[in-house]
């Protein structure tokens, strides 16, 4: 048998510019999945008047962000595959990781030829979105069967659709978080917990997300042993105008900045790798919300990354389920 793994993130444009980051944006706000509108009244909205208006904005914030390496979140997955793969090879296990973005480069399509040209018979897929929502993991796992589907032969293959809950992703967030506390002085008078938010009514018609990322908020807190008033739940990232999840990352921000709180904390679990949502949005844009409307500090934990933490556990989350994999049959693994 020889396995492959397939690590899946969001994407990212290939450079910050204006036309690199609209033709990112034309594929990203093109899913159905992302944005539930007629294509025939949204297509044109966008190309004509989202894009050139958005685009020059969102460049600059990619500006802000982009490393020599290029893409934080490029970079930081090609590192984090090259690591699980020599630490799967370091517990006896050969197998092949290829990384693979939805949208932008390098392409799920691209990630499933180099894998079956290994001549893999069984791959695992790895979406790196912890918690399940139709726009991420849906999309994903949407446009993965769309390709395998044109495929002569199709290798025997599990999706992990999401890890929420995952002892070893739990732990690891937890460890990362008091690294920050040892390390910087203790704790903040307060950790938000912050996640991309989706709009309400993906979850009226039946989205699971919310109920994983309130788990996952629940499960981390426990493990910090943090008592119910030293921590909040919020969502990030909203669009367009109408009702998303609640309450708002920054509409907390400036709650706990008005009440001059000093020392702030957040973190994202959602992401697993450090991106524009989390760089740009959290780390500068929410530290400024926090300050001006009277804060002190608010200190981002990065996210997992490449991080050993971070090695570890999605190696630990892949070896628990080899065995499943390997008894054959296409299948999908909560």
């Amino acid at each position: 048998m020889r396995t492959g793994i397939l690590l899946c993130n969001l994407g990212t444009p290939d450079y910050p510019t204006t036309g690199s980051v609209a033709r990112y944006l034309w594929s990203f706000l093109r899913d159905p999945r992302v944005v539930s509108v007629s294509p025939w009244i949204w297509w044109p909205l966008l190309g004509g008047i989202i894009l050139p208006l958005r685009s020059p904005k969102s460049a600059a914030k990619y500006r802000a962000i982009w490393c020599e390496e290029g893409s934080p979140l490029r970079f930081l997955t090609g590192n984090l595959a090259r690591s699980v793969q020599a630490e799967l090879a370091a517990q006896g296990q050969s197998m092949e990781v290829a990384i693979g973005m939805r949208y932008g480069t390098p392409s799920l399509a691209g990630a499933l030829d180099e894998l079956l040209e290994c001549d893999i018979t069984h791959m695992m897929i790895l979406p790196l979105y912890p918690q399940y929502a139709s726009s991420s993991t849906g999309s994903m796992l949407q446009q993965i069967h769309t390709s395998l589907a044109s495929r002569i032969r199709i290798p025997s293959t599990l999706m992990i659709d999401h890890y929420a809950c995952d002892a070893h992703y739990i732990s690891a967030l937890a460890d990362r978080i008091r690294s920050l506390w040892h390390n910087d002085g203790g704790a903040g008078e307060k950790l938000i917990i912050s996640f991309h938010g989706i709009p309400e009514k993906q979850v009226q018609a039946g989205d699971p997300y919310p109920d994983l990322c309130r788990k996952t908020a629940l499960e981390l807190a426990h493990a910090l042993e943090l008592p119910d008033d030293r921590w909040v739940l919020a969502y990030q990232s909203r669009f367009g105008r109408g009702r998303w999840l609640l309450p708002n990352t920054q509409d907390i921000l400036h709650h706990l900045g008005s009440k001059q709180m000093r020392n702030v904390d957040i973190v994202c679990p959602g992401f697993a790798v450090d991106c524009l949502e989390t760089l740009e949005e959290i780390a500068i844009g929410g530290a400024e919300i926090f300050c001006n409307a009277g804060g002190g500090c608010l200190r981002y934990v990065p996210a997992l990354n490449d991080s050993e933490l971070h090695v570890k556990a999605l190696s630990a989350m892949i070896m628990n389920r080899l065995p499943l994999l390997w008894r054959g049959g296409a299948k999908i693994l909560s």
